[in-house]
């Protein structure tokens, strides 16, 4: 049972990796799923298509008409063309989904082995309004190293799309993500964010105006960068939890405006950064009108606006746990405490944290805080932010 069982379980692993395989051979498709047109505005010169595996042609029209079920592959030319900006297939009358390897856009013979990105901006905006488009599960984007502005607004205002491509890049750089799903109203799900190095404005309003998306990915990134996550939620009215933001060392704007304006959430993810930096928290929780719970272990709070309406127009009662009583946290304030909510201690986890700043503490603390290099006395002890029992 046991060989048979790593036998499936290799199989299963040879099958998948050949699927990632044959779809790195596809190239840009757009499937038609309607009756109708599928537009292309502004193509650059030498861009190609072909319709259901027939010789690739010049885009001469804009307009290429479909049935349901047609396939309609895009191509570069050669290696000519590296960027795509003001180029947009943004629709028609038919209903469609992307799938394939968008490197065939940029590299014609072989987009199945090509993971560099050359031009700024090489995808950006490229299907902008396309409110025909429902599915982008399939799309392949196998660049490694990313490059200024690649997929940025790539599906703005995508209103129909529900589903994204995955995103498995580590490597960013500026303006990689910003805007890329912005204004996308039916997406439901967001892909995984892997990163643990983010570059300035990386993921600046990506997910601006999902109403529907009502989790966040996970954001394992410990180093931050100037607008890394500036309105990445503002105004997605449907989050209902927030991710983890595991960073102790801020950034200018890191999180400004972060969750402005998403109603349904009623809990902050905590706060563990001791010290704060210039406009990091600005507006972050703004218009977040069920919040009433927020956790700040930050110990100086003296960089410029660092905290200004942060907690505007929010519950009207709530719990505010701060690092300390020596604080100097503004009461009945938006930039501070707002009226009505209680100031409260951190937990025994939470003073260690304060007190340690590093998620990977390997030191033993009591509940009092207190650091030990072995526990002498049977109790509860705290270690990597975990209780333990000493018996």
């Amino acid at each position: 049972m046991k060989n048979l069982f790593i036998l499936l379980l290799l199989l299963m692993t040879v099958v998948t990796g050949t699927w990632a395989q044959i779809g790195l051979r596809i190239p840009l498709t757009l499937e038609a799923t309607t009756d109708g047109t599928i537009m292309v505005y502004e193509p650059k010169s030498g861009m190609k298509y072909s319709k259901n595996g027939a010789i690739a042609t010049m885009i001469g029209s804009t307009t290429i008409s479909v049935t349901a079920g047609d396939k309609v592959q895009f191509y570069g030319n050669g290696t000519s063309i590296t960027c795509y900006r003001e180029t947009k297939i943004f629709g028609g009358t038919a209903k469609c989904i992307v799938y394939g390897n968008i490197m065939s856009l940029v590299d014609e013979e072989n987009f199945d082995t090509a993971t560099t990105l050359i031009g700024k901006g090489a995808f950006e905006r490229l299907f902008e309004g396309n409110a025909m488009l429902t599915d982008a599960s399939g799309l392949i984007l196998p660049a490694t190293i990313l490059k200024e502005s690649c997929y940025e607004g790539m599906f703005k205002d995508c209103t129909s799309l529900t589903t994204a491509p995955a995103l498995r890049a580590t490597n960013l750089a500026y303006c990689c993500y910003s805007g890329m799903f912005d204004g996308c109203s039916s997406l439901t799900a967001a892909p995984a964010l892997p990163a643990f190095t983010l570059a300035e404005c990386c993921y600046e309003n990506m997910f601006y105006c999902c109403t529907s998306l009502t989790s966040a990915p996970a954001l394992p990134a410990t180093k931050l960068a100037e607008e890394c996550y500036c309105d990445m939620f503002n105004g997605c009215t449907g989050l209902i939890a927030a991710p983890e933001l595991p960073a102790t060392t801020l950034t200018n704007y890191c999180y400004r405006s972060m969750f402005e304006g998403c109603t349904g959430l009623i809990a902050a993810p905590e706060l563990p950064a001791t010290e704060l930096a210039a406009y990091c928290y600005k507006e972050m929780f703004y218009g977040c009108t069920k919040l009433a719970s927020v956790t700040c272990l930050a110990t100086d709070i003296r960089a410029t606006d660092c905290t200004t309406d942060w907690l505007s127009d929010v519950a009207a009662t709530g719990v505010f746990i701060a690092a300390n009583d020596e604080v100097p946290w503004k009461r009945n304030s938006a930039s501070g405490i707002p009226s009505g909510w209680t100031r409260e201690k951190p937990s025994a986890v939470n003073l260690v944290k304060a007190n340690t700043n590093r998620a990977n503490d390997t030191n033993i603390y009591n509940l009092q805080g207190r650091k030990f290099l072995e526990p002498s006395e049977k109790g509860v002890y705290i270690m990597n932010s975990k209780k333990i029992v000493i018996k």
